[in-house]
């Protein structure tokens, strides 16, 4: 997908009038500079902001403290309406980043370091957002299909076939998973098992050598190489 045809909707929501200004600037600094188009929209207020079409926008900035209600209970009634927009945590404490986990943020900004991290962020945000838009291409029973990556939940290898299971369907076609493996390796996608190779977009938490996904399957994970699977999730998740 090229910058020029992409057009975000950006909410920015900091109860502080100079940060609220600030992070709107860098923003729209950033996004000229990659040649895109954005609409933003600022909130000063929770409710205001929890009152506009929440599930419209494609990148929420959440500061950690808005009066009332704090980020955390902001982003829970976000996940009721969106629950896969991009929410990127403001605050001027690293200790309240962990918090961001229990909500699925992607990523945590300090505000006294904005100038120096938010372009990381937001090239590391970009680039996964681009992932969505990709494809991958199955011949099925000698019928060409193709479905969306985002939508691959995992690939399994069943004798000479791979089973590319996604959220609501499941496709089967001859082949070899290391070769899906290569192809999706630096898209996110994390061999786990001899058998198993999964979208690490829809694990839920990696434990006890299990790996939990979104559609509630739970695979099991390699005991050999287990330490190097928690390491490269962890990795990923953190990027």
């Amino acid at each position: 997908m090229r910058n020029n045809e992409i057009k975000l909707q950006i909410a920015i929501c900091d109860d502080e009038t100079f940060f609220l200004d600030k992070i709107k600037k860098i923003t729209e600094q950033y996004f000229t500079e990659k040649e895109m188009t954005i609409e933003i929209q600022c909130y000063q207020d929770a409710e205001d902001f929890l009152q506009s079409d929440v599930y419209s926008y494609q990148i929420i900035f959440l500061d950690m403290n808005m009066g009332k209600k704090n980020g955390i209970e902001i982003a829970n009634i976000v996940r009721q309406e969106n629950k896969t927009v991009p929410i990127i945590f403001i605050s001027a404490y690293a200790e309240f980043a962990v918090q961001g986990y229990s909500v699925k943020a992607f990523n945590y900004l300090l505000k006294n370091d904005l100038n120096q991290t938010f372009h990381i962020v937001m090239d590391s945000l970009l680039d996964e957002m681009r992932l969505q838009h990709e494809t991958l291409d199955l011949k099925v029973e000698n019928v060409k299909q193709t479905i969306k990556l985002e939508n691959v939940t995992y690939i399994e290898s069943f004798k000479r076939y791979v089973i590319i299971h996604t959220q609501k369907e499941e496709y089967k076609q001859y082949g070899k998973i290391s070769d899906f493996e290569e192809k999706l390796k630096e898209k996110g996608f994390l061999r786990i098992h001899k058998s198993f190779l999964i979208n690490m977009n829809h694990v839920e938490k990696i434990e006890n050598r299990k790996a939990y996904l979104s559609d509630r399957n739970v695979l099991t994970c390699s005991k050999e190489r287990y330490s190097e699977i928690q390491h490269k999730y962890l990795v990923w998740k953190g990027r």
